[in-house]
């Protein structure tokens, strides 16, 4: 039975047009653009039943133990279109000094897993189905850095970065009443793992960027040394929703940093490249983070 439900067929077609325009006036440089995306899509899998309601629409027998399951497939179609206009410009301080500023808006649509109503069951009983009325998640973000590029390719830049999101797609947990037609034969409380869609999530940030190599600043063999240096400070939040353990009814909402989103992420490195040799000590430093709930 459970290898039955856990078959899916899904289609996911998109179609996309986009214009762009660049211009430019003294010192500062735009390059704008929209670009539309229209998806088709159709999510399918088995729907079981032990009640002869789906014997009475000619369904084949799945399992003949009583009461005899029956199996149907069923289909569903998804359609919608997305607009993504996008803006970045450039302003040139002095030729080693820029700034630049992007408004940007883009799309990540669920994985098949997330939106098939076929059920996956593992080894404890549980039941993992998608949501096929997910939707997808949208955003947009706003970029601001400064520049400045340093001799032998060098760079010192400043970046802020601010995002938001709808739509948010995050994992959602309730217990359920078992039986051969929910839960693939499994008997008594079963947690049903599916997907939901929060309202909105944002988030925003910094980030600063070093990278310096000595060659004309110190003597000899030492002029091979460089630095290279990046830091990454992220604020994030959303709201997730709080569910009754009796009734599994959704009556609030708390609020909740972005799954595997860290406060803090660094790269530092040590470089040397002279003479054809090249070497590279580095270390990478990420903060806690939540990998899901």
């Amino acid at each position: 039975v459970g290898d039955a439900l856990s078959s899916v067929h899904d289609k996911e077609d998109v179609y996309a047009a986009y214009g762009q325009y660049q211009f430019g006036f003294g010192p500062v440089g735009v390059i704008a653009g929209l670009r539309v995306e229209q998806t088709k899509a159709t999510y399918g899998g088995n729907e079981s039943d032990n009640t002869g309601s789906l014997a009475s629409a000619g369904c084949p027998i799945l399992d003949p133990t009583p009461p005899a399951t029956h199996v149907c497939a069923v289909s569903g179609d998804k359609s919608y279109t997305n607009f993504f206009p996008t803006a970045q410009a450039r302003y040139e301080f002095a030729p080693d000094l820029i700034g630049r500023l992007a408004i940007s808006s883009t799309i990540a649509r669920p994985g098949f897993q997330q939106v098939t109503s076929a059920p996956v069951f593992d080894s404890g009983g549980s039941k993992l189905t998608g949501n096929p009325n997910l939707k997808p998640t949208t955003a947009t973000g706003l970029d601001l850095a400064l520049e400045k590029y340093l001799p032998h390719a060098g760079i010192a830049s400043l970046g802020f970065f601010a995002k938001g999101i709808k739509d948010y797609i995050v994992t959602n947990v309730q217990q359920v009443e078992g039986g051969p037609q929910k839960s693939g034969g499994n008997l008594g409380i079963v947690d049903l793992i599916s997907y939901a869609n929060a309202p909105t999530a944002h988030l925003y940030g910094v980030e600063a960027n070093y990278v310096q190599h000595f060659s004309d600043q110190l003597p000899g063999a030492l002029g091979g040394l460089g630095v290279s240096t990046n830091w990454t400070w992220v604020q994030s939040k959303y709201r997730v929703p709080v569910t009754d353990p009796v009734t599994s009814l959704i009556v609030g909402s708390r609020e909740s940093v972005l799954p595997s989103t860290s406060r803090n992420t660094a790269n530092a490195e040590v470089l040397y490249d002279m003479h054809g040799l090249s070497l590279t000590l580095g270390a990478y430093y990420t903060s806690k983070n939540i990998f899901g709930l």
